[in-house]
């Protein structure tokens, strides 16, 4: 489902415009800095929780050595931050029955 599509049924769901709705998501989704509320509050450290829904959070991956798989080189591959979404009680529940 792509963002138009999210907002247009928020919008019959909740009883306000399109617009409104679009504007929400983007509060709520935006990857531009400084604007989406989740990724500003996992940029500053914070997990960012929906009761019921999940949590997102960061995960950081320490530095280490690997190995190109064509010339069997060792590789340094470095140190990264990534976006893990733990599932809440009440989606796990509504989706595995």
């Amino acid at each position: 489902m792509k963002k138009p599509q999210i907002a247009e049924k928020l919008a019959k769901q909740v009883g306000i415009s399109s617009s409104q709705a679009m504007k929400l998501l983007n509060a709520l989704f935006s990857t531009r800095r400084g604007k989406g509320m989740v990724l500003s509050e996992l940029e500053a450290g914070r997990a960012f929780r929906i009761a019921g829904f999940g949590t997102f959070r960061i995960k950081k991956r320490k530095a280490r050595k690997g190995r190109n798989p064509k010339t069997g080189a060792v590789v340094s591959i470095p140190a990264r931050r990534y976006i893990v979404f733990s599932t809440g009680a009440g989606a796990k529940d509504r989706i595995t029955g």
